[in-house]
């Protein structure tokens, strides 16, 4: 992901390059549908893309570095739409603080299987919210996203778990009430003083 990738159209077209590879032939049909409709090319693509995996069965793993310097509305509803068709959120980090990636796959329902690295622990709970592996430890990691890719229910219930948990611990509202309670027994330690 680059800074072109604000522009949706550029952005949809680094998608299909990005899947040519694995899947040539629906990369084929996804390039006629953004020629076909070059001014609102979103909507038909990310469908045909989602549906075009699943009559075919094939798993595809998507990777989006860096998507977070993506700030163009119609760029950021095509990511949060690949969310939300996704089946896991794979987060292998060697370092990470508090990953808002991970919050946002976390809202949208998807379990995440992630690196137990810095923040993430405090975020996803392991054998709830998702899979937390050793950092480095690739077969681990492959064998949580066999997992969860094999065990369709177990996801769902950790993703669903993660939803639940996002709401519960870290809306805005939420931080706001944490931080008014911090603020009081402040003021209420210094009167005490």
């Amino acid at each position: 992901v680059d800074e072109d990738d604000d522009n949706v159209a550029w952005f949809l077209t680094h998608l299909v390059e990005s899947i040519r590879p694995a899947v040539p032939t629906l990369a084929g049909k996804l390039d006629q549908v953004l020629e076909a409709d070059p001014e609102e090319p979103t909507r038909t693509v990310l469908t045909e893309l989602v549906d075009g995996l699943h009559t075919g069965d094939q798993r595809v793993t998507l990777v989006l570095d860096d998507w977070q310097r993506v700030t163009g509305p119609a760029s950021v509803a095509a990511v949060r739409f690949l969310l939300e068709h996704a089946r896991a959120l794979v987060v292998p980090s060697t370092y990470e603080g508090m990953p808002l990636v991970v919050l946002e796959a976390m809202a949208a329902g998807l379990p995440v299987i992630a690196s137990r690295v810095s923040g993430i622990p405090e975020v996803v709970v392991d054998g709830e919210t998702g899979w937390l592996v050793p950092c480095e430890d690739p077969r681990a990691l492959a064998g949580a996203l066999e997992e969860a890719l094999t065990d369709v229910r177990a996801a769902r219930a950790r993703g669903e778990a993660g939803r639940r948990r996002v709401e519960e611990r870290f809306r805005p509202a939420h931080a706001a009430t944490q931080w008014e309670e911090l603020v009081g027994l402040e003021r209420e330690g210094r009167s005490g003083e």
